[in-house]
């Protein structure tokens, strides 16, 4: 792990596509100036155009993104946040170990590898389209639909004597955490060029999404006990 980290301060630091998308000038009131360039430029457009909708911009950032786009981002961002932090890591074993402890070794390892996975390939790779990231979103949830619909199931989940089983509930963490991790990268570099308090924003949009999720899933899951451990070796099921 200190071998990996290390490998990522390196290239984080001094890689030519990283470099690359530093921002360039310096931060003026949480701003830089080129995001406050962008924003004259916008102002100067919207005036040789008349005929454009006036309320299409937002004041957030630099103005790039409308306020129903901003909002569309934060959502996913509280949403994935959500997702990854605490509800579906508070039922992994609930969703696994009916698969027997290959299965749940390999799905809480494939998992914690596939996050920094992710984080390397949207550094090579930042794509910041909103359509996209809404797809990646939708993917994601729908693996991550599927897992809790196994702890739901547990101890007796779908296909669980047979071997399909374990590849697709190990596939399916891998699917979700790889999907979500991107999607939360690329909202960090999108809002990363929104300048200072952009970022603010996302910190606190991130621990409010983890929060929701720590609220909904704590007496769930501790409280009222709502899913069942799986015991392979004991339980017989159908």
């Amino acid at each position: 792990m200190m071998l990996v980290c290390l490998v990522a301060f390196l290239l984080l630091n001094y890689h030519p596509s990283v470099a690359r998308e530093l921002p360039k000038g310096r931060y003026t009131n949480g701003v830089i100036e080129k995001s406050q360039k962008n924003r004259r430029w916008a102002e100067q457009n919207s005036m040789l155009d008349p005929y454009r909708p006036a309320n299409l911009r937002s004041s957030f950032g630099t103005g790039t993104y409308s306020w129903m786009q901003v909002f569309y981002i934060f959502a996913i961002l509280a949403w994935a946040n959500a997702l990854t932090n605490v509800v579906l890591p508070s039922v992994q074993s609930y969703s696994c170990m009916p698969y027997g402890n290959n299965a749940y070794h390999l799905s809480a390892t494939m998992a914690a590898v596939s996050n920094p996975l992710a984080c390397f390939i949207a550094m090579f790779f930042p794509i910041r389209s909103l359509l996209l990231m809404g797809a990646l979103t939708v993917i994601g949830s729908g693996a991550g639909a599927y897992i809790m619909g196994m702890a739901v199931l547990s101890p007796c989940p779908l296909l669980v004597n047979e071997t399909s089983g374990d590849v697709i509930i190990v596939l399916s963490w891998i699917l979700f955490v790889l999907t979500l991790s991107y999607v939360k990268v690329i909202i960090g570099v999108i809002l990363r060029d929104e300048g200072h308090s952009a970022l603010v924003w996302c910190g606190a949009v991130v621990q409010l999404g983890s929060l929701l999720g720590a609220v909904t899933m704590f007496p769930v899951v501790s409280v009222y006990s709502f899913f069942s451990s799986g015991d392979p070796c004991n339980t017989k099921c159908p």
